[in-house]
């Protein structure tokens, strides 16, 4: 039984990324992604954060809540116990039918990263399954950047945007007073499954009485649309509860 948030990759483990280098040609010629990739890798990974964009598509699945070892994100919510994982990622490496892939996943093996002022370069995970030796899909062709490469640094760069923009959300959430610490409960069968704490939540009768200037800023930042996916995403914590009870019954 669980007594905890599970921990979230972007800083604590399990650790998704082992050992990232900026892709470069002199290095990485001859590397490319494998011809059809898994979520393998996200097995362990009970928890990611969640970029701002992203989280009205996730609240229809995935609860989502604030959590972090120095300021609180948001964050989507995959398993419930780090002994138990991922409970999404199927036994042939597929991400469950039909559901939204976290962001923080889809980028993988890829993550950009500072090269010099403000500006940013594509890194990759060299430890990653998903890359190899002259893979079906080449980092370089013709002795510059593919158009695979082009597209994933295209992409991280967006998300690092996002991610950015979702911790100024919810630090302004957090400086208004409007989060406060939660736990959950998770039963099973009538059963006791797990404890999880250390996670805040938006308190929904403080949120009501916002001042009308704090309300329409928000609304022109766009930050109420991820407010209210965060409060209906509680619902998603019996999609968790099912899906380990599935789990359990077919092992």
């Amino acid at each position: 039984m669980t007594e905890m948030m599970p921990k979230h990759e972007g800083g604590e483990s399990p650790r998704l990324y082992r050992h990232t280098e900026v892709v470069s040609l002199q290095r990485h010629g001859d590397l490319g992604l494998v011809a059809q990739g898994s979520f393998d890798f996200a097995r362990k990974i009970v928890s990611v954060p969640a970029s701002l964009s992203e989280m009205v598509l996730c609240q229809r699945h995935y609860p989502i809540v604030f959590a972090g070892p120095d300021a609180p994100r948001p964050i989507i919510v995959l398993g419930l116990a780090e002994n138990e994982g991922n409970l999404f990622v199927t036994e042939k490496g597929a991400w469950a039918q039909n559901l939204y892939v976290p962001a923080f996943l889809r980028r993988y093996p890829f993550v950009a990263v500072p090269n010099g002022p403000e500006r940013l370069a594509l890194a990759a995970d060299m430890e990653s399954d998903l890359i190899e030796q002259g893979g079906a899909r080449p980092l370089f062709e013709d002795g510059k950047p593919s158009d695979m490469a082009h597209r994933a640094f295209d992409f991280c760069a967006r998300l690092d945007a996002d991610f950015s923009a979702a911790q100024e959300f919810a630090a302004a959430l957090a400086e208004a007073g409007l989060l406060r610490e939660e736990h959950a409960t998770i039963k099973s069968s009538g059963a006791v499954r797990a404890r999880l704490a250390n996670f805040q939540i938006v308190d929904e009768t403080l949120l009501d009485e916002l001042s009308d200037d704090t309300f329409l800023e928000w609304r022109r930042r766009g930050w109420l649309a991820p407010i209210h996916a965060h409060l209906m995403s509680v619902s998603s914590w019996s999609e968790l509860v099912h899906r380990q009870a599935a789990l359990s019954a077919d092992a």
